[in-house]
């Protein structure tokens, strides 16, 4: 198989395989192959472990024609990981000729509202202009606990927009175009009722509590 260009996954979350991101990376990694773009997954996680690891990486994102960050949001910020790789990568990035390379991002979130990924991908769009690669746009996802780690094709109707959002995606990947506004916005469209989400996430809450022994203790306020 003769491919057009090459793209290089990140993915961010200490989860590994069973994680939302790579359920997203599953999916995308699907369509850019169907348009003939050669993909390569590194685990951020593994990747931070000894030096050749870190070296390996280094190595995999200079020959990549496309990278792609696929990660989780907490607290309204990147994780560790992915803060601490993109602090290596655009160390080692002090080129005056560096290659044209895309960067793309697709960030998932607990919380109901997709807005709060906006500071996420200001840091993902910061990082790429100071570190020499071509920003071309990013993807913010609410209610990204309602992938559970489970292949989005199996998911059927409710993923039916995160799907089409992604389809558009790979596109403009394989043109070599931003993230056009439709998949932006069919990306932000809510998987569930907001008051069905917040019903189940406080179920699953107060479950995880009981399974721990602190059911009781939901309300406490050790610290005042």
């Amino acid at each position: 198989m003769t491919y057009r260009k090459s793209a290089l996954m990140l993915i961010g979350s200490p989860r590994l395989t069973k994680s939302n991101s790579s359920s997203l990376a599953d999916y995308l990694d699907r369509q850019l192959q169907e348009k003939y773009i050669q993909t390569n997954r590194i685990f951020l996680l593994s990747a931070l472990k000894s030096n050749d690891s870190i070296i390996d990486l280094f190595t995999s994102v200079k020959i990549a024609q496309v990278i792609i960050l696929i990660s989780p949001l907490y607290c309204s910020s990147l994780p560790y990981i992915v803060t601490k790789s993109m602090e290596l990568i655009h160390g080692c990035r002090t080129s005056p000729n560096l290659p044209n390379q895309q960067f793309y991002a697709l960030l998932n979130c607990g919380f109901p509202e997709f807005h709060h990924n906006h500071t996420g991908i200001a840091i993902c769009r910061l990082f790429a202009r100071e570190s020499g690669f071509i920003w071309s746009g990013g993807l913010g996802l609410g209610m990204g606990e309602t992938i559970g780690a489970k292949s989005l094709d199996k998911a059927g109707y409710l993923f039916k927009n995160v799907m089409k959002s992604l389809d558009l995606t790979s596109q403009a990947i394989a043109e070599g175009k931003e993230i056009p506004s439709e998949a932006v916005s069919l990306m932000q469209k809510p998987v569930l009722p907001k008051f069905i989400y917040k019903f189940v996430a406080h179920y699953n809450w107060k479950r995880q509590a009981k399974i721990h022994g602190a059911r009781n203790k939901l309300s406490d306020r050790p610290l005042l």
